[in-house]
């Protein structure tokens, strides 16, 4: 079949890599790792307590999860974009 010449693929390549915005910096490596820690704790503590009353595995994992990804997916869908309405409404008023 027709296939595109390298060049071409190439340049679309580095043209997809430049469309890719940069991550902002509120959503750096330590904001992370503060939000996602108490979960890890968490669910540390809830994988020895299963392992205790001797739960399977996949009760152990389905009731980690939620520990181990609640807090930062609720600060990405919830914290991050309130806060960045606040900031609008600050700026412009």
């Amino acid at each position: 079949g027709p296939s595109q010449p390298k060049e071409k693929l190439e340049v679309s390549m580095e043209d997809w890599r430049k469309s890719i915005p940069a991550a902002p910096r509120e959503l750096g490596f330590w904001r992370q790792f503060i939000l996602t820690t108490p979960g890890v704790a968490l669910a540390l503590r809830l994988g020895l307590k299963g392992q205790e009353l001797k739960a399977s595995p996949g009760a152990i994992l389905l009731t980690m999860m939620p520990t181990l990804w609640g807090p930062l997916l609720l600060y990405l869908f919830v914290g991050y974009p309130l806060g960045m309405q606040l900031h609008r409404i600050s700026a412009d008023g």
